[in-house]
């Protein structure tokens, strides 16, 4: 256990990871994919409910549920920006 911050440096060199990696450039990557991912959703929900709209036939029902799919997809990128958006300023600020 004395000599565990070698061997783990040595480690993780091996791996191709860096030793000396800032908090903050993990942190912004992390948060990075995650804004890929909810990208990725919200373009993955609008496809299909415009495409459940498109084939909805007039149905009501069916007309209303693509509708509230759509509707909510963009509410919740709305959100999701606005909590990226709030944390990038804050963090700008206490810099």
């Amino acid at each position: 256990l004395k000599d565990s911050a070698a061997n783990l440096g040595a480690v993780a060199q091996k791996a191709g990871v860096a030793q000396n990696v800032d908090i903050g450039v993990t942190v912004g990557t992390i948060i990075r994919g995650g804004l890929s991912a909810v990208g990725l959703i919200f373009f993955i929900l609008i496809f299909y409910g415009g495409f459940t709209w498109m084939l909805a036939r007039g149905d009501e029902n069916k007309i209303k549920s693509s509708r509230n799919t759509v509707i909510a997809a963009t509410i919740g990128l709305v959100i999701v920006l606005a909590a990226y958006a709030l944390t990038a300023l804050l963090g700008n600020i206490l810099k």
